[in-house]
């Protein structure tokens, strides 16, 4: 067993020329427990750097020199499970150092992130350093968690046989002319990332990929994200300087290089979502660029992605057009950058690929005629002044058959008014196509585009698709199918399908329009194939409790709203909420001072087990129109929090406490664990 003991720390010391008149009392360098260690021996210097168990225990997000032993590393995603201390070692991103080098105990092991492009990880790596087990290393790095324990993260130097290795700044990933190391003679022109292999709250790594920190040490993360909606976890990435050192940060994500002509519409398309954009939209922004490589410099031309997001955490799905960089190799790169650390905007990105979004036409010439210029806030058509068997005329709505006789029509039955299309008078084995098709209107995520439905002769196959429709500047139009599983495709002929709901989250905050598309072909033995279409509206919606006659009693319980304006009177009552977020599992946060403080839909060790918000929409993003619920230990808690419940979001709550602010905000507070409580 090798300690670092006195003379090892003099030598060492000696190699990287500090004066030993510099060097205080030498020191053993005592084990660890990830966060249960000693006093803290050593003071962070170069020249004085913390043993293994000080850095264990000082995890402050603070700079700091640690001293120890190269010993292993972490060859997939979880230490616990994947930590290797004799070859082959396979992940060049991180090493293992321990005060013994020949630990072989995961727990008495600090992970050290290798930043990708930078000298430290080039020098330090055991995939192609395997010399370096066993060695002696002193590093300067982030003193924060990583792989779920004590952690050194962001290293920008480190001294390795006597050598110095980066120089103590923000790391260079190349040089001056190449800031991103890119490399584009390996090309991909079918590059693709979903973030499905991703370690929550690590920096995220993939091959052929650039995820470079230029300033500020941030780099971007894989997040995850419990979706109620769909019921799975989301996985992506997401930059942020919030919590981070200085004002000035920026980073960057880029993809492999590719040949523009070579990738289908020469587009690149990616997903995108933002948060606390009210708040600090003013002082970060996320940029796309492409990248070139000319004579070994990067040369960066802006990319126009229209329909950024504005609206915390809905996702928007974006296509950056290479059009106008035919002919060339390059990379797209994007660029966070921020100049705050506490009203800080994240952006997250997800399923970035070579290609056009799934679903979209390119633009073509408008066969429709659409007008952008007239848009409205809602609309609603029910039909009630349909002309039987006539085609429907609306203002403002596009109604258009292909051929031109094939528009969609007025029908009744019984008192019951609507259009269809069909292909009555086809010649058999032709195919007719009908257009109906909205006003232009702006995507509100709270607001909702909903229609009835209806269907006959399913034998003869007719289809009914849903577009975004969209018109360019140069009158382009492009068109963006919406998946749609509710649309009746089998069964009773002409029975309803109501409310049918159309998913716009992928265009919250964009302009356009949404087309019915009806497709069908006149059968050999008859029988039109018909759809049919009523109450077509867009507007406010979105499910909320209804307490009715609220009294405060488990069956007429508050709501969150009455909750927040009863918080004066302090009232000991039940409230009704959707569970919606909790907040960071950060002892420092004992108000939410902003939104940060906040994780809509987190979940895990991401958030404290004591507390979830709750509010009167699933929907909600907002922590000023939630109420912090304080939960008391013992089954309450093992049943509701969000650690340990991850499927709790979006569930009904139904809890009695005193109203009363709590972490800030609205609060209901001081929860009896005898009374009863409702989670649905």
């Amino acid at each position: 067993m090798k300690k670092i003991l006195n003379a090892l720390f003099l030598t060492i010391i000696t190699l990287v020329t500090f004066s030993c008149s510099d060097v205080p009392a030498p020191y053993d360098i005592e084990g660890g427990g990830n966060g249960e260690g000693p006093a803290l021996t050593g003071d962070g210097t170069k020249e004085n750097p913390y043993d293994i168990a000080s850095a264990m225990t000082k995890q402050d997000n603070s700079e700091a020199w640690v001293m120890g032993y190269i010993v292993g590393c972490i060859n997939d995603k979880s230490i616990s499970t994947d930590a290797v201390f004799a070859p082959p070692f396979t992940n060049p991103a991180n090493i293992l150092i321990a005060a013994d080098a020949d630990e072989t105990d995961y727990k008495k092991c600090i992970p050290v992130q290798l930043v990708s492009q930078t000298d430290v990880r080039a020098a330090l790596n055991l995939v192609d350093n395997g010399a370096n087990l066993g060695k002696a290393v002193v590093i300067k790095g982030q003193l924060t968690k990583y792989f779920g324990v004590a952690g050194l993260k962001n290293p920008t130097a480190a001294v390795l046989d006597g050598k110095d290795i980066g120089d103590g700044s923000d790391p260079e990933p190349g040089d001056k002319d190449n800031p991103l190391g890119l490399d584009d003679s390996k090309k991909n022109n079918t590059f693709s990332a979903d973030f499905e292999d991703l370690l929550a709250n690590n920096d995220y790594e993939l091959e052929g990929w650039y995820n470079v920190a230029i300033e500020g040490g941030r780099r971007w993360q894989g997040k995850t994200f419990n979706n109620t909606t769909t019921g799975k976890t989301d996985k992506y990435i997401q930059a942020t300087s919030y919590g981070g050192t200085g004002d000035k940060f920026e980073c960057w994500f880029a993809t492999p290089a590719f040949e523009v002509d070579q990738v289908k519409d020469k587009k690149v398309s990616f997903d995108c979502a933002v948060y606390n954009y009210a708040t600090a939209s003013a002082n970060s922004k996320l940029e796309v660029y492409f990248l070139q490589l000319v004579d070994g410099k990067m040369v960066s031309t802006p990319i126009n992605v229209a329909g950024m997001p504005t609206t915390d955490n809905t996702w928007v799905t974006l296509t950056a057009d290479l059009s106008a960089q035919s002919g060339k190799i390059g990379f797209v790169g994007f660029k966070y950058t921020s100049t705050s650390s506490s009203e800080a905007l994240s952006y997250r990105l997800d399923n970035i690929k070579a290609g056009a979004q799934e679903g979209e036409i390119p633009g073509e010439d408008d066969p429709f005629d659409l007008n952008v210029s007239d848009v409205k806030e809602s609309f609603t058509v029910d039909f009630e002044d349909m002309v039987q068997d006539q085609t429907y005329v609306l203002s403002g709505w596009v109604n258009k058959g292909m051929p031109d006789a094939y528009t969609w029509k007025g029908a009744a039955y019984n008192s019951d008014k609507y259009i269809r299309a069909n292909t009555k008078g086809a010649d058999k084995g032709s195919t007719v196509e009908s257009w109906f098709i909205t006003p232009a209107f702006v995507v509100n995520a709270s607001k909702k585009l909903t229609f009835d439905c209806a269907g006959a002769n399913w034998a003869a196959n007719p289809s009914l698709k849903i577009y975004f429709l969209q018109k360019s500047v140069d009158g382009k139009l492009s068109r963006h199918e919406i998946a749609m599983e509710a649309i009746p495709t089998s069964g009773t002929n002409y029975t309803w399908v109501k409310d049918i709901e159309v998913n716009l989250s992928s265009y919250v905050g964009q302009t356009g329009f949404i087309g019915f598309q009806y497709m069908g072909t006149e059968p050999e033995t008859g029988g039109m194939p018909t759809y049919q279409l009523d109450n077509i509206k867009y507007g406010e919606g979105g499910e909320e409790p209804n307490p009715g006659d609220a009294d405060g009693t488990i069956d007429k319980p508050f709501s969150v709203a009455d909750v927040i304006s009863k918080q004066s009177e302090t009232p000991i009552a039940y409230a009704v909420g959707y569970i919606v977020a909790g907040i960071k599992n950060d002892t420092k946060i004992t108000t939410i001072s902003s939104a940060e403080d906040v994780l809509f839909g987190g979940t895990g060790q991401d958030v404290k087990n004591t507390v979830v918000l709750i509010a009167d929409s699933k929907g909600e993003t907002d922590y000023t129109k939630c109420v912090a619920v304080n939960l008391p230990t013992g089954d309450l808690r093992t049943a509701v929090n969000l650690q340990d419940n991850p499927e709790n979001v979006g569930k009904k709550l139904t809890i009695k406490g005193k109203f009363r602010t709590y972490f800030g905000i609205g609060g209901l507070r001081d929860v009896n664990k005898s009374d009863s409580y409702k989670l649905e």
